[in-house]
């Protein structure tokens, strides 16, 4: 509750009715997303692949072979992690992607990050858009008297000091496109008790993003994700059921993606 002018405002969560008129993607366009193997970063990185030819920049902290390598360690390991991601990023060539691009390190290291921008700056020279979906959130100890500061540290390492990172190499080539993926826990209690490291550092993400616009950058926006179809963070086992509780039922990874592409831009 805020007061202005003797006026009493009241946040409130309004539905929308997802559409947008026009999209928010630019056709073969230069495109960074971080933690893009994981589940929603999966489902944009084909998107953007099938329906706008886009170069694609992948980020991920699991170390892969090189390419050359690629057939005989899914041959030897077929099920394993790294033979799923060799998989994913040779779908999203043959999805129809102009080109795909693998870094695999921190993306809260400076030098990681400064090497990912010389890259594009290097091999394309622009960057129509940056989707921050990397993120840690700490599975077994959800209460915060469990927890310790290096597990803290883990979960706020992304979203804090990768988000500020992020932010100050993209500014250069000014993206259409500058994405914080954040949570609907930093507007529900419940949600922020059981996981309150996690949702510090998405509430950071949401003042990063403010503070961006206010400073003129008018592509930065937060977006606060609840359940994403059976993918991403919220639809775990131990967080979904709480998410539901507050009346937010999961979209279908449809209703998802188009919802998100809905409010880019507003």
């Amino acid at each position: 509750v805020v007061y202005r002018q003797t006026q009493r405002y009241v946040r409130s969560i309004q539905p929308s009715d997802g559409t947008r008129s026009t999209t928010p993607w630019n056709q073969g366009g230069v495109y960074l997303i971080t933690g893009g193997t994981g589940g929603i970063g999966r489902q944009l990185a084909f998107r953007l692949a099938r329906d706008f030819a886009a170069h694609l920049i992948i980020t991920g902290r699991t170390s892969l072979p090189s390419s050359k390598e690629w057939n005989a360690y899914i041959e030897s390991q077929p099920e394993s992690d790294v033979a799923s991601k060799i998989r994913f990023l040779r779908e999203l060539t043959e999805a129809g992607a102009a080109s795909v691009i693998y870094a695999a390190g921190d993306i809260a290291d400076r030098s990681h990050v400064a090497d990912i921008f010389s890259h594009i700056d290097q091999h394309f020279g622009r960057l129509d858009g940056v989707l921050h979906a990397a993120g840690n959130l700490d599975r077994k100890n959800l209460a915060l008297r469990t927890k310790s500061r290096e597990s803290i540290d883990e979960v706020f390492r992304p979203k804090i000091a990768g988000s500020l990172l992020l932010a100050e190499f993209a500014a250069r080539f000014n993206p259409q496109q500058f994405v914080l993926f954040s949570s609907i826990a930093t507007l529900s209690g419940e949600l922020g008790a059981s996981e309150s490291d996690y949702a510090a550092a998405c509430r950071f993400m949401n003042h990063l993003a403010w503070s961006l616009r206010r400073r003129g950058i008018r592509s930065a926006q937060s977006v606060l994700l609840a359940e994403w179809g059976t993918t991403g963070i919220l639809a775990t086992a131990e967080v979904g059921p709480a998410v539901r509780r507050l009346g937010l039922m999961p979209l279908s990874d449809t209703d998802a993606l188009a919802a998100f592409e809905a409010v880019l831009g507003l």
